[in-house]
Protein backbone atom coordinates (compact mmCIF):
# COMPACT_ATOMS: atom_id res chain seq x y z
CA UNK A 1 0.00 0.00 0.00
CA UNK A 2 1.40 3.40 -0.89
CA UNK A 3 1.73 6.29 1.75
CA UNK A 4 0.26 9.59 0.09
CA UNK A 5 2.77 12.89 -0.22
CA UNK A 6 0.97 14.14 3.56
CA UNK A 7 1.32 10.83 4.68
CA UNK A 8 5.14 10.81 3.93
CA UNK A 9 5.56 14.21 5.43
CA UNK A 10 4.08 13.51 8.64
CA UNK A 11 6.90 10.27 9.08
CA UNK A 12 8.48 10.59 11.97
CA UNK A 13 6.40 13.18 13.59
CA UNK A 14 5.01 13.66 17.06
CA UNK A 15 2.02 12.13 15.35
CA UNK A 16 3.30 9.74 14.18
CA UNK A 17 4.96 8.47 16.86
CA UNK A 18 2.37 7.92 19.09
CA UNK A 19 0.59 5.44 16.95
CA UNK A 20 -0.39 2.75 19.73
CA UNK A 21 0.84 4.53 22.50
CA UNK A 22 -1.69 5.30 25.00
CA UNK A 23 -1.18 9.24 24.74
CA UNK A 24 -3.76 10.82 26.99
CA UNK A 25 -2.51 11.77 30.26
CA UNK A 26 -6.08 12.44 31.38
CA UNK A 27 -8.25 8.92 32.50
CA UNK A 28 -11.89 8.50 31.76
CA UNK A 29 -11.82 11.77 29.21
CA UNK A 30 -15.08 10.01 27.59
CA UNK A 31 -16.35 9.56 30.77
CA UNK A 32 -17.39 5.72 30.15
CA UNK A 33 -16.68 4.73 33.60
CA UNK A 34 -18.88 5.99 36.21
CA UNK A 35 -18.55 3.69 39.26
CA UNK A 36 -19.59 5.93 42.17
CA UNK A 37 -22.57 7.48 40.58
CA UNK A 38 -23.95 4.61 38.57
CA UNK A 39 -25.11 6.64 35.02
CA UNK A 40 -27.77 8.30 37.76
CA UNK A 41 -27.89 11.93 38.45
CA UNK A 42 -26.04 12.76 41.15
CA UNK A 43 -26.51 16.33 43.39
CA UNK A 44 -23.00 17.10 44.97
CA UNK A 45 -23.10 20.25 47.51
CA UNK A 46 -19.63 21.77 47.89
CA UNK A 47 -17.88 20.94 50.35
CA UNK A 48 -15.05 23.75 50.50
CA UNK A 49 -12.74 21.02 48.90
CA UNK A 50 -12.48 17.93 46.32
CA UNK A 51 -16.15 16.33 45.73
CA UNK A 52 -15.99 12.91 43.41
CA UNK A 53 -18.49 12.61 40.57
CA UNK A 54 -18.14 10.34 37.76
CA UNK A 55 -14.57 7.95 37.82
CA UNK A 56 -11.48 10.73 38.21
CA UNK A 57 -13.21 13.71 38.07
CA UNK A 58 -14.40 15.94 40.82
CA UNK A 59 -16.38 19.37 41.55
CA UNK A 60 -13.66 22.01 43.59
CA UNK A 61 -14.59 24.67 44.84
CA UNK A 62 -13.51 27.48 47.68
CA UNK A 63 -15.51 26.41 50.96
CA UNK A 64 -18.50 25.48 49.86
CA UNK A 65 -20.03 27.85 47.07
CA UNK A 66 -23.36 28.68 46.80
CA UNK A 67 -23.62 27.10 43.55
CA UNK A 68 -25.02 23.75 43.12
CA UNK A 69 -24.56 21.14 40.39
CA UNK A 70 -26.18 17.87 39.61
CA UNK A 71 -23.88 15.47 37.67
CA UNK A 72 -24.58 12.95 35.37
CA UNK A 73 -23.12 10.43 32.52
CA UNK A 74 -25.29 10.19 29.00
CA UNK A 75 -24.89 8.69 25.84
CA UNK A 76 -27.56 10.86 24.16
CA UNK A 77 -25.89 13.96 23.47
CA UNK A 78 -22.42 13.67 22.14
CA UNK A 79 -20.76 15.57 19.72
CA UNK A 80 -21.03 12.63 17.01
CA UNK A 81 -21.40 9.19 17.03
CA UNK A 82 -17.58 8.39 17.10
CA UNK A 83 -17.86 9.58 21.13
CA UNK A 84 -19.80 7.22 24.14
CA UNK A 85 -20.34 9.58 26.35
CA UNK A 86 -20.71 12.66 27.78
CA UNK A 87 -20.95 14.28 31.22
CA UNK A 88 -23.65 17.15 31.93
CA UNK A 89 -22.76 19.30 34.56
CA UNK A 90 -27.11 20.58 35.39
CA UNK A 91 -26.90 24.19 37.87
CA UNK A 92 -29.81 23.73 40.26
CA UNK A 93 -28.92 26.76 42.47
CA UNK A 94 -27.15 29.71 40.65
CA UNK A 95 -24.23 31.45 41.65
CA UNK A 96 -24.90 34.92 42.01
CA UNK A 97 -22.29 37.81 41.22
CA UNK A 98 -19.05 35.38 42.02
CA UNK A 99 -16.70 38.23 44.47
CA UNK A 100 -13.34 37.91 46.14
CA UNK A 101 -11.96 34.41 46.34
CA UNK A 102 -15.22 32.44 45.15
CA UNK A 103 -13.90 29.78 42.62
CA UNK A 104 -15.55 26.55 41.25
CA UNK A 105 -14.18 24.38 38.88
CA UNK A 106 -14.21 20.99 37.40
CA UNK A 107 -11.18 19.14 37.26
CA UNK A 108 -8.96 16.01 37.77
CA UNK A 109 -6.20 15.42 39.16
CA UNK A 110 -3.15 13.78 37.43
CA UNK A 111 -0.34 11.36 39.55
CA UNK A 112 3.12 12.91 39.20
CA UNK A 113 4.70 9.81 38.13
CA UNK A 114 2.52 9.58 34.86
CA UNK A 115 3.88 13.49 33.67
CA UNK A 116 7.50 13.79 35.28
CA UNK A 117 8.69 12.45 31.75
CA UNK A 118 7.70 16.10 30.60
CA UNK A 119 10.79 17.21 32.46
CA UNK A 120 8.41 20.30 33.35
CA UNK A 121 10.61 22.38 36.30
CA UNK A 122 13.92 21.34 34.00
CA UNK A 123 15.23 23.13 30.84
CA UNK A 124 14.12 20.43 28.63
CA UNK A 125 9.92 20.60 29.79
CA UNK A 126 8.06 19.46 26.98
CA UNK A 127 4.84 21.33 25.74
CA UNK A 128 1.68 19.61 25.82
CA UNK A 129 -1.49 19.80 24.22
CA UNK A 130 -5.53 20.03 25.70
CA UNK A 131 -8.18 19.52 23.57
CA UNK A 132 -11.96 19.25 24.55
CA UNK A 133 -15.56 19.06 23.41
CA UNK A 134 -17.87 21.48 25.29
CA UNK A 135 -21.50 22.13 24.95
CA UNK A 136 -23.14 25.07 27.44
CA UNK A 137 -25.96 27.07 27.99
CA UNK A 138 -23.95 30.09 28.99
CA UNK A 139 -21.58 31.77 26.51
CA UNK A 140 -18.09 33.69 26.68
CA UNK A 141 -14.50 33.31 27.74
CA UNK A 142 -13.71 31.00 30.07
CA UNK A 143 -10.57 29.73 31.86
CA UNK A 144 -8.61 26.37 31.51
CA UNK A 145 -6.43 25.95 34.44
CA UNK A 146 -3.23 23.74 34.83
CA UNK A 147 -1.80 23.58 37.87
CA UNK A 148 1.72 21.82 38.72
CA UNK A 149 2.00 20.58 42.49
CA UNK A 150 5.15 20.17 43.35
CA UNK A 151 6.05 23.51 42.12
CA UNK A 152 2.75 25.39 43.11
CA UNK A 153 2.58 27.03 39.70
CA UNK A 154 -0.18 27.38 37.29
CA UNK A 155 -0.43 27.99 33.46
CA UNK A 156 -4.19 29.94 32.72
CA UNK A 157 -5.46 29.80 29.27
CA UNK A 158 -8.84 31.32 27.68
CA UNK A 159 -11.19 29.80 25.36
CA UNK A 160 -14.28 31.02 23.63
CA UNK A 161 -17.94 29.43 24.07
CA UNK A 162 -19.06 31.15 20.85
CA UNK A 163 -22.60 29.41 20.17
CA UNK A 164 -25.12 28.43 23.26
CA UNK A 165 -26.45 24.22 23.57
CA UNK A 166 -23.85 23.70 20.97
CA UNK A 167 -21.09 21.16 20.62
CA UNK A 168 -17.63 22.94 19.99
CA UNK A 169 -14.29 21.85 20.01
CA UNK A 170 -11.04 23.30 21.57
CA UNK A 171 -7.79 22.97 21.32
CA UNK A 172 -4.68 24.62 23.83
CA UNK A 173 -1.19 24.38 23.54
CA UNK A 174 0.76 24.86 27.19
CA UNK A 175 4.36 25.25 26.88
CA UNK A 176 6.23 23.33 29.00
CA UNK A 177 7.23 24.97 32.47
CA UNK A 178 11.08 25.27 32.92
CA UNK A 179 11.01 26.85 36.38
CA UNK A 180 10.12 25.88 39.95
CA UNK A 181 10.56 22.04 41.56
CA UNK A 182 10.89 19.05 38.84
CA UNK A 183 8.10 16.90 38.86
CA UNK A 184 8.24 14.20 40.86
CA UNK A 185 8.20 10.57 39.85
CA UNK A 186 6.26 9.25 42.46
CA UNK A 187 2.75 8.54 43.32
CA UNK A 188 1.43 12.28 44.18
CA UNK A 189 -0.11 14.75 42.69
CA UNK A 190 1.60 16.17 39.46
CA UNK A 191 -0.79 18.17 37.27
CA UNK A 192 -4.42 19.22 38.15
CA UNK A 193 -6.56 20.07 34.94
CA UNK A 194 -9.41 22.11 35.89
CA UNK A 195 -12.45 23.50 33.93
CA UNK A 196 -13.38 26.67 35.87
CA UNK A 197 -16.69 27.49 35.97
CA UNK A 198 -17.13 30.96 37.81
CA UNK A 199 -14.08 32.68 39.74
CA UNK A 200 -13.84 36.01 41.87
CA UNK A 201 -11.65 39.03 41.42
CA UNK A 202 -9.30 37.84 43.98
CA UNK A 203 -8.59 34.95 41.73
CA UNK A 204 -7.58 36.64 37.98
CA UNK A 205 -4.06 36.03 37.03
CA UNK A 206 -2.60 36.95 33.60
CA UNK A 207 -2.93 34.15 30.71
CA UNK A 208 -1.05 32.54 28.26
CA UNK A 209 2.09 32.27 30.72
CA UNK A 210 3.63 29.79 34.01
CA UNK A 211 3.27 31.75 37.33
CA UNK A 212 3.37 30.79 40.88
CA UNK A 213 0.31 30.06 42.45
CA UNK A 214 -1.27 32.82 44.04
CA UNK A 215 -0.99 31.44 47.35
CA UNK A 216 -3.36 28.67 48.26
CA UNK A 217 -5.71 30.13 45.66
CA UNK A 218 -6.44 28.77 42.19
CA UNK A 219 -6.47 30.96 39.34
CA UNK A 220 -8.92 32.01 36.67
CA UNK A 221 -8.95 34.91 33.52
CA UNK A 222 -10.27 38.19 34.23
CA UNK A 223 -12.56 37.50 31.58
CA UNK A 224 -14.03 34.71 33.14
CA UNK A 225 -17.70 34.05 32.70
CA UNK A 226 -20.24 32.70 35.29
CA UNK A 227 -21.49 29.11 33.62
CA UNK A 228 -23.87 28.53 36.97
CA UNK A 229 -25.07 32.25 36.77
CA UNK A 230 -28.88 30.43 36.08
CA UNK A 231 -31.08 27.39 36.52
CA UNK A 232 -31.36 27.13 33.13
CA UNK A 233 -27.73 26.51 32.41
CA UNK A 234 -26.39 23.03 31.62
CA UNK A 235 -22.42 21.95 30.46
CA UNK A 236 -21.20 19.39 28.88
CA UNK A 237 -17.69 17.63 28.50
CA UNK A 238 -16.76 15.24 26.65
CA UNK A 239 -12.85 13.88 24.46
CA UNK A 240 -10.96 15.60 26.97
CA UNK A 241 -6.78 14.78 26.22
CA UNK A 242 -4.18 16.19 26.99
CA UNK A 243 -1.00 14.75 25.00
CA UNK A 244 2.91 15.65 24.86
CA UNK A 245 3.55 17.80 21.87
CA UNK A 246 2.04 20.58 19.83
CA UNK A 247 -0.41 18.92 17.78
CA UNK A 248 -3.89 17.65 19.19
CA UNK A 249 -3.87 14.27 17.46
CA UNK A 250 -6.96 12.12 17.17
CA UNK A 251 -9.07 10.97 20.35
CA UNK A 252 -7.74 8.11 22.06
CA UNK A 253 -11.11 6.11 22.38
CA UNK A 254 -10.02 3.63 25.39
CA UNK A 255 -11.27 0.10 25.40
CA UNK A 256 -13.85 -0.23 28.23
CA UNK A 257 -11.92 -2.65 30.30
CA UNK A 258 -8.70 -0.46 29.98
CA UNK A 259 -10.62 2.56 31.03
CA UNK A 260 -11.72 0.36 34.07
CA UNK A 261 -8.53 -1.05 34.87
CA UNK A 262 -6.97 2.38 34.92
CA UNK A 263 -9.70 4.00 37.09
CA UNK A 264 -9.95 1.04 39.84
CA UNK A 265 -6.06 2.44 41.13
CA UNK A 266 -7.82 5.24 42.59
CA UNK A 267 -11.70 3.84 43.33
CA UNK A 268 -12.56 0.05 43.55
CA UNK A 269 -15.62 -1.42 45.26
CA UNK A 270 -17.06 -4.76 46.22
CA UNK A 271 -20.71 -6.16 46.20
CA UNK A 272 -21.19 -4.05 43.45
CA UNK A 273 -20.36 -3.78 39.54
CA UNK A 274 -19.01 -0.71 37.78
CA UNK A 275 -22.75 0.08 37.33
CA UNK A 276 -23.24 0.14 40.88
CA UNK A 277 -25.35 -2.77 40.21
CA UNK A 278 -25.62 -5.78 43.45
CA UNK A 279 -22.79 -8.11 42.59
CA UNK A 280 -23.02 -10.92 45.05
CA UNK A 281 -19.71 -11.71 46.57
CA UNK A 282 -18.11 -13.95 49.29
CA UNK A 283 -14.76 -13.76 50.88
CA UNK A 284 -13.79 -16.55 53.43
CA UNK A 285 -11.77 -15.65 56.39
CA UNK A 286 -10.26 -17.34 59.82
CA UNK A 287 -11.85 -15.48 62.95
CA UNK A 288 -9.19 -14.24 64.98
CA UNK A 289 -10.54 -15.73 68.30
CA UNK A 290 -14.34 -17.07 69.57
CA UNK A 291 -14.54 -13.91 72.09
CA UNK A 292 -12.55 -11.17 69.55
CA UNK A 293 -14.20 -9.08 66.80
CA UNK A 294 -11.96 -9.46 63.93
CA UNK A 295 -10.87 -11.92 61.21
CA UNK A 296 -8.17 -12.43 58.90
CA UNK A 297 -8.99 -12.63 55.01
CA UNK A 298 -6.80 -12.43 51.74
CA UNK A 299 -8.47 -9.88 50.30
CA UNK A 300 -6.08 -8.12 47.28
CA UNK A 301 -7.02 -5.13 44.78
CA UNK A 302 -7.19 -6.07 41.35
CA UNK A 303 -5.29 -3.54 39.78
CA UNK A 304 -2.91 -2.37 43.09
CA UNK A 305 -4.26 1.32 43.73
CA UNK A 306 -2.48 4.06 44.16
CA UNK A 307 -1.43 3.74 47.90
CA UNK A 308 -3.29 2.63 50.80
CA UNK A 309 -7.00 3.53 50.46
CA UNK A 310 -9.59 4.71 52.91
CA UNK A 311 -13.01 2.56 53.05
CA UNK A 312 -16.66 3.13 53.00
CA UNK A 313 -18.43 0.75 54.64
CA UNK A 314 -22.02 0.05 53.63
CA UNK A 315 -24.32 -0.59 57.02
CA UNK A 316 -24.65 -4.21 55.96
CA UNK A 317 -22.02 -5.56 54.99
CA UNK A 318 -22.14 -8.63 57.00
CA UNK A 319 -20.31 -12.07 57.79
CA UNK A 320 -21.99 -15.53 56.97
CA UNK A 321 -22.15 -18.88 57.71
CA UNK A 322 -22.67 -21.97 55.49
CA UNK A 323 -26.38 -22.04 55.37
CA UNK A 324 -27.15 -19.73 58.57
CA UNK A 325 -27.39 -15.84 58.29
CA UNK A 326 -25.25 -13.86 60.82
CA UNK A 327 -27.23 -10.75 59.90
CA UNK A 328 -25.60 -9.43 63.22
CA UNK A 329 -22.77 -9.04 62.38
CA UNK A 330 -21.95 -6.61 59.96
CA UNK A 331 -18.24 -5.21 59.06
CA UNK A 332 -16.94 -2.27 60.91
CA UNK A 333 -13.64 -1.37 59.49
CA UNK A 334 -10.77 -2.59 57.31
CA UNK A 335 -7.08 -2.61 59.06
CA UNK A 336 -3.26 -2.48 57.71
CA UNK A 337 -4.65 -1.36 54.22
CA UNK A 338 -2.01 -1.66 51.50
CA UNK A 339 -2.00 -0.22 47.93
CA UNK A 340 -1.87 -4.33 47.54
CA UNK A 341 -4.81 -5.17 49.77
CA UNK A 342 -5.70 -5.84 53.38
CA UNK A 343 -5.65 -9.20 55.39
CA UNK A 344 -7.45 -7.70 58.35
CA UNK A 345 -11.20 -6.23 59.50
CA UNK A 346 -13.08 -6.06 62.16
CA UNK A 347 -16.78 -6.36 62.64
CA UNK A 348 -19.72 -5.73 65.49
CA UNK A 349 -22.00 -8.10 67.99
CA UNK A 350 -19.67 -10.82 68.49
CA UNK A 351 -21.17 -13.02 70.83
CA UNK A 352 -18.23 -15.35 71.49
CA UNK A 353 -20.25 -18.30 69.70
CA UNK A 354 -18.29 -17.90 66.14
CA UNK A 355 -15.17 -18.92 67.06
CA UNK A 356 -14.57 -21.61 64.30
CA UNK A 357 -13.08 -20.84 60.82
CA UNK A 358 -16.31 -21.84 58.89
CA UNK A 359 -17.36 -18.33 57.81
CA UNK A 360 -17.07 -15.81 55.07
CA UNK A 361 -17.52 -11.97 54.46
CA UNK A 362 -20.72 -12.13 52.13
CA UNK A 363 -20.90 -8.88 49.66
CA UNK A 364 -23.63 -7.44 47.21
CA UNK A 365 -26.80 -8.92 49.21
CA UNK A 366 -28.62 -5.43 49.12
CA UNK A 367 -28.21 -2.10 48.38
CA UNK A 368 -25.82 -1.58 51.46
CA UNK A 369 -23.73 -4.51 51.60
CA UNK A 370 -20.62 -2.91 49.72
CA UNK A 371 -17.42 -1.23 50.58
CA UNK A 372 -15.61 1.06 48.77
CA UNK A 373 -12.13 1.73 48.83
CA UNK A 374 -10.53 5.51 47.57
CA UNK A 375 -6.84 6.04 47.05
CA UNK A 376 -8.26 9.17 44.96
CA UNK A 377 -5.10 12.31 44.78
Amino acid sequence: MALSQVGLERLNTDTTNKIGVDKNLIINGEFIVDQRMGGALTAITPSGGVDYTCDRWHSSNNGGEAARISFQTVSTDTPNSNYRQSIKLDCTTAMGSPSGNNWMGFCQFIESQNISFLGHGTSTAKPITLQFWIKSTKTGTATVQLLRHDASREYLAEYTINASNTWEKKTITIPGDTSGTEAAFDNGRGFKLCFVLFAGSSRHGTVNNWRAQNGAYFGASANQVNLLDSTSNNIFFTGIQLEEGTEATGFQHRSISTELELCKRYFFMIGKDSKRNNNRMSFPFINEAPSNTGGYIDFRFHPEMRAAPTATIGSSLQLGLPQVGMSSHTVSSFNDMGAAGCHFFQYNNQTGSTGDSNKYLRAGFDDNSFAEFSAEL
